[in-house]
């Protein structure tokens, strides 16, 4: 019996969230410790974190109980973490459930490329998450885990 999806969870908590508008950067210089944009593309939003210069990419979709719809969404996550191969030095991958029984996959990233971490999360029949943290610096890795920690 498949799992039917309900409108429920679709609906962002407005507390932390703006208004749509032009994406755009907040000068470091910002007393904001983050914040939250949208961008005009429907589920598309990005966190940004000005103190470390760095930013979450979300994208949601939704995957309408279509086995298609989630071997597509996976295909794309799986190629856009690939593009970083060309200068990635290591792309470690692991899966884990969470609650309620929905899988994580993460790529962890290393060497001189703007995002270290990538993950997408799922239910398998009605929701798809995917993410990427970027940094706009081109420093190591390991200067930077304590950060990548942090925002985990």
């Amino acid at each position: 019996m498949k799992k039917q999806c309900s409108q429920e969870h679709l609906t962002p908590p407005k507390e932390g969230v703006r208004e749509p508008k032009p994406l755009k950067k907040v000068p470091p210089e910002s007393e904001e410790r983050n914040w939250v944009d949208c961008a005009k593309v429907s589920y598309w939003i990005n966190i940004y974190y000005p103190a470390f210069e760095a930013e979450i990419q979300l994208t949601y979709k939704p995957v309408k109980n279509s086995p298609r719809l989630l071997r597509a969404y996976c295909s794309d996550a799986y190629k856009l973490t690939a593009k970083h191969q060309i200068k990635a030095s290591a792309i470690q991958e692991k899966s884990f459930k969470i609650r309620h029984g929905h899988t994580v996959i993460t790529a962890q990233l290393s060497g001189q490329i703007p995002s270290q971490v990538q993950f997408y999360t799922t239910d398998g029949t009605c929701h798809f998450l995917r993410g990427a943290l970027y940094f706009n610096t081109a420093s190591q890795n390991d200067y930077l885990e304590s950060i990548i920690t942090f925002i985990r």
